[in-house]
């Protein structure tokens, strides 16, 4: 029986990596009676495969179960290397799960929102059977400062590059535990977000000398002040830090204005700080640092910026590396977007996100009609337009849309006709 796939069928599938390509895959290889029956096929997946992003590589739940169950895995089972689990799992088939040895080749483990809790993290953190874990996520699973301190001592992860616990109950101990141990040299992306922090938590972060690897950190929703950040700007710790966010905490122009100024700006690649009490004079601070240089992407929608410090952006000789910029829901006004349609920063911009119901509508359909505004950037910017205003553009330049239409085919079609 013929069984081979045709190849132009594999490139279609293996030459555009996503989830749904990577079942119907799953699906074609389950079929097939053995390896050698693929032929060249199989050994062509094999080597496509090296090229995706493992997160990508999610092991079907129909094999799921056979492992559960202790039956043979198919032998496409060495395929996958991520654990992404959408129904709700209870501790004990956690612990079951971890027990086994086919999980050797996996890289990425997602558990979010499954009510885990310490005992949970424990039992990872005494699992042999993970040794190539790169990325562990465990968002909201009422993990608190036990589970985190075994975790921290655990010698079995040497290779996590990414952790998330956002939306647990971290305490002091847990964090200070863990961002002091030596134990994840490798670690580069670190998430802590819509935890309990406090400042003496963030000293240990900030001061530890065990961290030196980290990339990228988010401590957005912990309700942070300014004296909570102090220990950031004057920080010598985090020399390789890219991606910095702290959204929806409560700090204000101070800590932003010595975080701008300090050493760890001449790092930063992408700053995230919306939702905060930012204002004109913290904008302002940022346009005239000289190390804001290499600065790609900037969000600071949701503060209380005005014309003044948004048109310090835009008029900024340093923001060259700038690729996307958001200032969406701040007090702007067509002041600052007129200067904006003569600015050169325009043209560099992959992504501008722009909506302030003071920003007279004509205006804002002529930085839409920019010649200067990159496609992707008009796009994006149509897209997050309030609906009512898209079938308002779009009955002006005649274009048919129903109430069933979508929001971001109206937004489609509307930037097709600019």
């Amino acid at each position: 029986m013929e069984t081979t796939l045709d190849l132009g069928q594999l490139r279609e599938w293996l030459y555009t990596p996503d989830e749904e390509h990577w079942r119907q895959l799953c699906d074609a290889i389950e079929s097939w009676e053995s390896p050698e029956e693929a032929g060249l096929s199989w050994q062509y997946i094999d080597d496509h495969l090296q090229q995706w992003p493992d997160v990508f590589r999610r092991a079907p739940s129909r094999w799921l179960k056979r492992l559960m169950d202790d039956q043979p895995l198919p032998t496409a089972w060495s395929f996958v290397r991520a654990l992404k689990m959408s129904k709700r799992w209870i501790l004990h088939e956690f612990e079951t799960l971890l027990s086994h040895r086919e999980l050797a080749h996996m890289t990425v483990l997602q558990f979010d929102g499954h009510g885990l809790g310490d005992p949970g993290l424990q039992a990872l953190a005494k699992t042999t059977n993970l040794p190539k874990l790169q990325t562990l996520r465990l968002r909201h699973n009422d993990i608190h400062g036990p589970g985190l301190v075994d975790f921290a001592a655990s010698k079995h992860f040497p290779d996590l590059r990414e952790l998330s616990l956002k939306g647990n109950e971290l305490g002091d101990e847990g964090i200070t535990e863990f961002v002091e141990s030596p134990h994840f040299p490798a670690l580069r992306t670190l998430d802590l977000g819509m935890n309990i922090l406090t400042p003496s938590t963030l000293s240990a972060l900030f001061a530890s000398a065990h961290r030196d690897s980290l990339c990228a950190l988010d401590l957005s929703r912990n309700g942070l002040e300014d004296h909570a950040l102090c220990g950031l700007t004057t920080s010598h710790r985090l020399p390789s830090l890219t991606h910095l966010t702290l959204s929806y905490n409560t700090f204000c122009e101070t800590v932003f204005e010595d975080l701008v100024e300090s050493q760890q700006l001449q790092t930063l690649t992408h700053l995230k700080a919306h939702g905060n009490l930012l204002n004109t004079k913290a904008t302002k601070t940022l346009a005239n640092s000289v190390t804001a240089n290499r600065l790609q992407h900037l969000h600071l929608g949701h503060n209380h910026i005005d014309d003044e410090g948004a048109i310090a952006l835009f008029t900024s000789p340093h923001l060259t590396s700038l690729t996307h910029l958001d200032l969406s829901y701040n007090p702007l006004t067509s002041e600052s977007i007129k200067v904006l349609l003569r600015s050169p920063l325009l043209a560099q911009l992959d992504e501008i996100l722009l909506v302030a119901p003071s920003i007279d509508v004509d205006i804002l359909e002529s930085l839409l009609s920019h010649p200067a505004l990159r496609p992707h950037a008009r796009q994006r910017l149509f897209e997050v337009q309030p609906e009512q205003q898209l079938q308002s553009w779009a009955k002006k330049h005649n274009i048919t849309f129903t109430r069933h239409t979508k929001k971001a085919e109206l937004a489609k079609q509307l930037c097709a006709s600019h």
